[in-house]
């Protein structure tokens, strides 16, 4: 994959690409003309577009082309779930989004996996900015942003899978959040954790009418179709919608999957369904299971990857 605007890189990588040495981009990065996040090691990392700037105004001697043509090498050293998640509640807590964004570009580039981020960083980092937020700890303006960031770099993280996932796979999956449903992000999670998995998806996004799903389904000839459900507007209706869409979807050979937060107690036990979890690695386990026979041996190489 391509060094991009957006991607982030190290002092040595930065000295590289604008052809001067490491003590230069650290003292530029020292006297604040060169922005630059630091990571939970205390580590300078420099995103690329802020270097072409740099460049653009004439400090530098100019860009090493050849960089760009490169794969980008990472340390090996895989971030520690734990210390990411601490600093990004940290920089939730105190209203940095662009440095949430750029923590978990980091994670990324250090060969973090999705399912690691998914399940031991971003899914406890919203619960306890949802947390802070009820106590009236958090802002909803703050609570906002935290999310909006988080969806940023799961973007950027899905820009990547682009680049090196298998096209053209023979299972095609649909997913989407149940009406009154609008948190999109453990939703946009699955989508990924599928595209890594060589699937084809079809993500119909947040407050989807079950009708509009199964149809969807219907006409694309959905081999799963799954839901993430982080709100339930009226349990009852919920579990009565599902019913009958589960029903539907037998009777055209899809399988349909559940998880979020709000599947829970009670509601759960009430469920029509062909697996429910509650983590990406849970689901991975699950896919493998039911479709092993006909997946793509590409797609299990590259969620490895």
């Amino acid at each position: 994959m391509a060094v991009s605007p957006d991607d982030i890189v190290t002092v040595s990588d930065a000295a590289e690409i604008l052809g001067v040495s490491v003590s230069s981009i650290k003292r530029w990065v020292d006297d604040g003309t060169l922005p630059a996040v630091k990571t939970s090691g205390g580590h300078r990392r420099i995103k690329v577009s802020d270097l072409l700037e740099l460049a653009r105004g004439g400090i530098s001697g100019g860009i090493n082309i050849d960089f760009f043509r490169k794969k980008p090498e990472t340390s090996g050293t895989v971030p520690d779930p734990a210390l990411v998640y601490r600093e990004l509640l940290d920089h939730a807590r105190n209203c940095r989004p662009a440095e949430i964004t750029q923590t978990l570009d980091l994670a990324r580039m250090a060969g973090m996996s999705l399912q690691t981020a998914g399940d031991q960083v971003i899914f406890p980092l919203m619960n306890e900015v949802g947390r802070l937020w009820q106590e009236g700890k958090l802002d909803v303006g703050e609570e906002h942003l935290a999310t909006r960031a988080l969806i940023d770099a799961v973007a950027r993280w899905k820009e990547a899978v682009g680049t090196r996932s298998p096209s053209g796979g023979r299972l095609l999956a649909v997913g989407a959040c149940p009406p009154g449903d609008y948190f999109m992000l453990g939703n946009f999670l699955v989508e990924i954790m599928l595209l890594e998995r060589g699937w084809r998806v079809l993500n119909l996004g947040p407050n989807t009418p079950f009708d509009s799903l199964a149809m969807m389904a219907r006409d694309q000839r959905a081999d799963l179709v799954w839901l993430t459900c982080s709100h339930l507007s009226d349990e009852d209706a919920f579990v009565t919608s599902l019913e009958t869409l589960h029903s539907k979807l037998r009777s055209q050979g899809a399988a349909l999957f559940l998880g979020g937060l709000a599947l829970h107690g009670n509601v759960r036990r009430r469920l029509t369904y062909d697996w429910m979890g509650d983590t990406l690695a849970q689901m991975a386990r699950a896919l493998d299971d039911r479709f092993q026979s006909i997946a793509i041996p590409e797609a299990r190489d590259s969620s490895r990857a």
